[in-house]
């Protein structure tokens, strides 16, 4: 599965491969290590070196970059609906970016609403019945982590289109 991520201050297309896969529940769930290297390379390119997540907790990740940078990630809280036609999940994060000259906290909420595209054309983009199409909303509280109802920092909505390629064989 191919992701087409386009940010709506920008018209860049980020495209980089997804992987999904059934869990023993019959739910389909994200290939995180695969997905956060991939989506690593598309945001940061060469930057990046490797992206670890963490064996004992599917929370905890560390993505490496040049220059001795790197960023801790763990999600402290997630919720999500799930029906036939829609899924929507909303995550809490504390990043912590460590330089060699100061790091910094933020705290980040992604908010992501998922559903089957129409069969046809959206936005200039050929669809199929499988592909997912979706809307991701990123806010960044700043250091001020574990506060409630604070004014974000930064915010950016971002539109998405997965691509369904087929099963691998």
């Amino acid at each position: 599965m191919t992701s087409n991520n386009t940010s709506q201050s920008s018209e860049n297309a980020l495209v980089y491969k997804v992987n999904f896969y059934k869990n023993e529940l019959g739910e389909i769930v994200g290939n995180r290590p695969v997905n956060s290297e991939s989506i690593g390379k598309a945001l940061f390119g060469e930057k990046l070196k490797k992206v670890k997540n963490d064996p004992k907790s599917i929370n905890n990740q560390v993505i490496y970059l040049s220059d001795n940078e790197y960023i801790e990630s763990r999600i402290t809280e997630r919720n999500q609906i799930l029906d036939n036609d829609l899924f929507f999940a909303d995550e809490f994060v504390i990043q912590t970016v460590h330089r060699p000259s100061a790091s910094r906290i933020n705290q980040v909420e992604v908010m992501s609403k998922f559903y089957k595209c129409n069969r046809g054309q959206l936005n200039n983009i050929e669809t199929q019945s499988e592909d997912i199409c979706g809307f991701q909303y990123v806010a960044t509280y700043g250091s001020k982590v574990g506060k409630k109802n604070i004014k974000a920092i930064s915010q950016t909505k971002y539109k998405l289109t997965f691509k369904y390629l087929g099963k691998r064989h």
